[in-house]
């Protein structure tokens, strides 16, 4: 960058970007109205957040550099900045849209150049960041060290972007007055460049490592906090030391790790559909969504089929697995969780009522779901099931209360996205979920269906 910024600011600008790594810091936050906040769970999405409602995070000041104004453009140099040769529109494409650059030995506009080394700036330091995270064998660490190297990113992002606020308005300057034909939307911004690097160098990288890691993570939680059913523990996937330490540092680190996932599914235009949302159908989500909902229910089996545990017992284990579980994925993003383990709850006293009452799968239904509440107390206050199962009352009460909020949860997100579709101006088109993903690579060829 040095060729084309003032010399006295082009030190000054890189050794700011490599602090903004090296120590990242959280940013003051916008002052926001009620109707701007919507429920996130993570750094990043309260980032989107902001971005949603044009509270223009790279125009925001940070830190202790809020009175500071790192460079603004001389009008030459904006002139310069901008122009563009004729053969050079597709990589100018290629610049609004973040994608890679293509290496040229020829002398290019200050534009591509600039972004060409940002690019190349970027990429190193994910590349780094992967080759790190691939050399922790321990899959808690793992998951553990992604979410920092992430959180930190994401401070990162933001800082560098108010750094560099020039040269993203210039790219989207210069870029509307050459290509009116073209969509303008979303702008082009530091933290969506350095977004889709980090997808394209880390998290693709290490999915697979990241989906086996998260499984093992959550698995070994589930029986290292079971007290009900003891479960084995194993200390190679959360360590002696670890397991000694707070309950809470171990339930945050890997509900931040799921979340670090569900960040790479939103952008600014989707997150406002964040808590009803389907994520089966996202990408990279639904790969995790699966294991973690096959998970569940390989648990709730092992409970529910196992002879030998009485059936009140068998009924606070999923008990206590629903209050572990949702510490790490909150149903209300995830309702499939909370079914899975309702209907284990209902199973384990069907089976128990079946074995002591000849009746049809539909009677002992009503029973259980408070549709027959005569017959309930009659048979929970029957001499032989205060002896063998006196918690059943509670229990049945206890499902009744969850399913009840299980309904009303559904309900108001199949209220939420009838809200949304109806004030939603946005067009989801393919052309559009290319320019906003971050998994995406917009083609050229697929840039011209976006003409206006």
């Amino acid at each position: 960058m040095s060729h084309f910024f003032r010399s006295e600011i082009s030190s000054e600008i890189m050794q700011e970007m490599n602090e903004a790594f090296i120590k990242p810091y959280l940013r003051s936050l916008p002052l926001r109205r009620e109707q701007q906040f919507l429920e996130t769970f993570s750094l990043f999405q309260y980032h989107l957040n902001d971005v949603a409602f044009n509270l223009n995070s790279e125009a925001q000041t940070f830190g202790n550099n809020s009175e500071k104004e790192y460079f603004d453009f001389t009008d030459a140099e904006k002139n310069q900045f901008q122009s563009i040769q004729e053969e050079e529109k597709d990589l100018m494409l290629s610049v609004r849209w973040h994608l890679k650059p293509e290496q040229s030995k020829k002398k290019m506009s200050p534009i591509l150049e600039i972004y060409s080394g940002l690019y190349e700036y970027f990429s190193d330091y994910c590349k780094l960041v992967a080759n790190y995270l691939s050399s922790l064998d321990n899959p808690f660490y793992f998951t553990a060290e992604y979410t920092t190297k992430w959180k930190n990113y994401t401070m990162s992002m933001q800082i560098i972007g108010s750094i560099l606020k020039e040269f993203s308005s210039a790219v989207n300057e210069g870029y509307n007055l050459r290509f009116k034909e073209h969509s303008g939307l979303p702008d082009f911004s530091i933290w969506r460049m350095m977004t889709k690097i980090w997808h394209e160098e880390v998290f693709s990288v290490l999915e697979k490592k990241m989906l086996a890691s998260f499984e093992l993570s959550f698995e070994s939680y589930l029986s290292q906090f079971s007290t009900k059913i003891q479960g084995h523990i194993d200390e190679e996937i959360i360590p002696k030391e670890l397991i000694q330490a707070s309950d809470f540092e171990i339930t945050t680190s890997i509900s931040e790790f799921w979340q670090s996932v569900v960040d790479m599914g939103f952008n600014e235009r989707t997150i406002t559909s964040l808590t009803f949302t389907d994520m089966s159908e996202i990408k990279p989500i639904s790969s995790f969504w699966f294991a973690a909902k096959e998970l569940v229910e390989r648990c709730c089996k092992s409970v529910t089929e196992a002879p030998q545990i009485r059936p009140s017992l068998k009924f606070e284990q999923i008990v206590e697995y629903t209050d572990l579980i949702e510490s790490i994925i909150p149903f209300k993003t995830f309702p499939e969780l909370q079914e899975v383990l309702l209907e284990a709850q209902f199973n384990i006293i069907a089976n128990f009522i079946a074995e002591k009452k000849n009746e049809s799968i539909e009677s002992i239904s009503k029973l259980i779901t408070g549709e027959d509440v005569k017959s309930m107390l009659e048979f929970v206050h029957s001499e032989e099931i205060e002896c063998k199962y006196p918690a059943l009352l509670q229990h049945i009460k206890h499902f009744q209360s969850n399913a009840e909020n299980f309904e009303e949860v559904k309900l108001h997100r199949e209220t939420q996205k009838s809200k949304y579709l109806l004030q939603s101006t946005v067009k989801n088109c393919r052309v559009q979920m290319l320019l906003v993903n971050y998994n995406n690579q917009m083609d050229l060829s697929s840039l011209e269906e976006s003409k206006i």
